[in-house]
């Protein structure tokens, strides 16, 4: 199945979504200084914008992989929101299963994504390998897990996969619809 080059619309909801992350990144970076569940809030807040994302993004690959990412995000904040009624063993399980998720998905975005543009293409998958490695790492310290870690982390994450949106978006634009269906006809597979 042959891709559609990006719309305009997937580019202006690429811009869109890479600020919002980015706003969410320097909110994660702060979160130790407010008590209560600001990072749970936050990532749901990340899944309920992402679904905004893919209202206007139809290109079947960033489709798929943004509903991914989006869906992962906003399921993992609400459970965190809501851990009260799980128990903590189960916690980190879900936790762990739901950040590597989540990076799968960022990595898959990026690559799928933004092939001709490396920088853009770079942070995304950075973000996703943080992702996961934070993932694997809550199987380790839990229920231990310093509050600046997960700040930390998400606020890393939040800010690479921003950053790569934005720089992602503007390569897109300058490639124009010919340049973009090349694109995406040199397939990684």
């Amino acid at each position: 199945m042959q891709d559609q080059p990006p719309t305009h619309a997937a580019q202006v909801a690429d811009r869109f979504y890479g600020v919002v992350l980015l706003a969410l990144a320097v909110v994660s970076a702060l979160a130790p200084m407010f008590a209560g569940a600001v990072l749970a809030w936050v990532l749901a807040i990340a899944g309920v914008s992402g679904l905004a994302w893919l209202l206007l993004d139809r290109t079947p690959r960033g489709f798929v992989a943004a509903a991914g990412w989006a869906i992962v995000a906003l399921s993992l904040g609400l459970h965190l929101v809501l851990h009260a009624l799980v128990e903590m063993g189960e916690l980190a399980l879900i936790l762990t299963v739901g950040f590597v998720l989540l990076g799968g998905a960022e990595i898959l975005f990026g690559v799928e994504r933004y092939r001709r543009s490396r920088l853009a293409r770079a942070l995304v998958v950075v973000a996703g390998a943080a992702s996961i490695a934070f993932g694997l790492t809550i199987t380790l310290v839990w229920p231990a897990l310093p509050p600046w870690m997960a700040s930390a982390v998400l606020s890393f994450m939040f800010g690479a996969l921003g950053a790569g949106l934005l720089i992602g978006s503007r390569h897109l634009a300058r490639l124009g619809p010919t340049s973009a269906l090349k694109a995406s006809d040199n397939s990684l597979v």
